[in-house]
């Protein structure tokens, strides 16, 4: 089970009429079964721009929670978020999702001077609900964190203000112990998928992306 974002505060204004559906103030649970039947509701209706929508649907709304993060963080902190080491900083903004049902992320910054960040996912919704789906064929072929990719390619985007980009080099659904994303330049993360879609590991190209920064030190 999974929680997702609550809704919105709502502005300052006359009140409005409650939609007959709304979501409580803590969020909307739903099943993996959910999930799975998200995407495979999208692959029939989109076809090949599933992908696409999904990695879209999370950009837009890990932009708009690490926003609100931020908007708030000196609060939570006791600090502004300039001045809060950056681990604690994505620690404390993911926490939200650990305690929903996302699974827990650890941040790797030991590659930030290259603009590259590693991110590993334990217990992913998403790669839980790829797993139902495929159990009769055995592991997706795939990568299927697709959302995932998205909300931290948006998410951490906002925090350095600039646009980053984000693909997922391992996922569980695939059989890996966990999902790994690199979040980096829109031509890292090209390069990136071309390695990985050709077979390559998360470990090598990582290592691939590293090693010309390293040589011309």
């Amino acid at each position: 089970m999974t929680t997702t974002a609550p809704p919105e505060p709502e502005l300052a204004g006359p009140p409005r009429a409650a939609p007959p559906y709304s979501a409580p103030t803590e969020g909307l649970r739903v099943s993996d079964d959910f999930f799975a039947a998200l995407q495979q509701s999208l692959e029939q209706e989109t076809a090949d721009a599933a992908e696409r929508v999904l990695v879209e649907t999370g950009r837009r709304w890990g932009a708009a929670e690490m926003q609100a993060f931020l908007a708030r963080a000196p609060q939570l902190l006791g600090a502004p978020p300039e001045s809060v080491h950056i681990g604690i900083l994505l620690q404390t903004w993911w926490w939200p999702r650990t305690a929903g049902g996302w699974g827990a992320a650890s941040f790797d910054f030991r590659r930030a001077a290259q603009r590259l960040l590693v991110v590993d996912l334990r217990n992913s919704a998403e790669a839980r609900a790829s797993r139902e789906r495929q159990r009769p064929e055995g592991p997706s072929p795939r990568p299927a964190c697709h959302l995932y990719s998205g909300y931290f390619a948006g998410g951490l985007g906002a925090l350095a203000k600039r646009d980053l980009a984000c693909i997922e080099l391992q996922c569980h659904a695939t059989g890996a112990d966990t999902c790994q994303f690199l979040v980096s330049t829109a031509a890292h993360v090209q390069q990136a998928r071309q390695w990985r879609d050709g077979g390559e590991s998360a470990a090598a190209i990582v290592r691939k992306l590293t090693e010309p920064h390293e040589a011309a030190r």
